[in-house]
């Protein structure tokens, strides 16, 4: 769909296939953000991993963090040792704001980064810092994020007494309920997973990602000037009925024998975009997710307040 904002030539990808074009067939065009006012005050000149131009350095500070996160070893020392920093940080993502607290963070780092054996995010970042390709380079995360997932799936299950029952059924078998629920653990809980893939598909936290188009080109026949902005409708997707058979209902037992991941290769899932502009704290915040969600359920037996049944629950945005 073509639209005009202002000046602005818009076109707006609803489908699985228009998704797909613009985020992998001719990501290396639309890779590039357009410009953002708000982060331009909030993140240094719009240097952060959401809003950041395309270029050398947004690719050397992503590689960098998508390798770590791979290797598990900033996930694990930043959810255990740094949870504070994490909230604190995300749950504003203004970084003037915190300058303060940030540089006794680094300060403190600074002191032991070369005797660490196993580095957290604030020491991978400082690592980029120092290369030769990097001379500044901020991280927007947004613990809003995690947190109003985390809500809407908790709501979810509210909603769907009988989901809560299966989760809680997986728990014990996996679990038992003498001990609380670890890291290791979600490898083994199949149930939490499909549960946590259906709250993102239907409440994605970013219901839009906006593009860039770097140079004109032509797509099924259409032509897109340089300049024009891209917005991937990421809700309008994951409730087309086309791709996902009753997609107003919340049923996680869609995903039963389903390999489809938010990973960024399957284009009619995608909560944390693809390609060049994917999330690259996907799986932080995923793990983040599913473990305050599980801890929920696990320690918790939740009722709605007044005998109020699950179909009074107003959910409507």
């Amino acid at each position: 769909m073509y639209v005009q904002l202002g000046l602005v030539p818009t076109i707006v990808a609803s489908s699985v296939d228009a998704a797909e074009k613009v985020l992998k067939t001719y990501d290396h065009i639309f890779a590039n953000r357009p410009h953002h006012e708000t982060s331009q005050h909030l993140a240094y000149g719009q240097k952060n991993l959401v809003f950041a131009k395309y270029g050398v350095l947004a690719q050397h500070t992503k590689i960098s963090l998508k390798k770590e996160a791979r290797n598990g070893v900033w996930m694990r020392t930043w959810t255990r040792r740094d949870s504070k920093l994490l909230i604190h940080t995300q749950a504003q993502g203004s970084f003037k704001v915190f300058d303060e607290f940030f540089e006794k963070i680094i300060d403190k780092h600074i002191h032991t980064h070369e005797q660490k054996q196993n580095k957290d995010f604030v020491d991978t970042m400082m690592d980029i810092m120092q290369s030769r390709e990097a001379k500044f380079y901020t991280c927007l995360a947004a613990m809003d994020t995690i947190t109003s997932s985390t809500e809407w799936i908790q709501t979810e299950l509210l909603r769907h007494s009988q989901v809560t029952k299966k989760l809680q059924k997986e728990l014990q078998e996996v679990v038992g309920f003498d001990r609380t629920v670890g890291e290791s653990d979600l490898e083994n809980l199949n149930y939490l997973d499909m549960v946590v893939k259906e709250g993102l598909r239907m409440h994605p936290v970013a219901p839009l990602f906006y593009h860039k188009s770097m140079e004109d080109c032509v797509i099924d026949g259409f032509h897109v000037q340089k300049g024009s902005r891209i917005i991937i409708n990421c809700y309008t997707i994951h409730m087309d009925p086309n791709v996902w058979p009753e997609p107003e209902k919340f049923l996680p037992e869609r995903f039963v024998g389903s390999n489809v991941y938010f990973c960024g290769l399957h284009f009619h899932l995608v909560p944390f975009g693809s390609e060049r502009k994917s999330f690259p704290g996907m799986q932080l915040a995923v793990t983040i997710v599913r473990l305050v969600v599980v801890q929920l359920v696990h320690c918790f037996k939740w009722e709605l307040p007044n005998s109020m049944q699950p179909c009074d629950l107003d959910i409507d945005e």
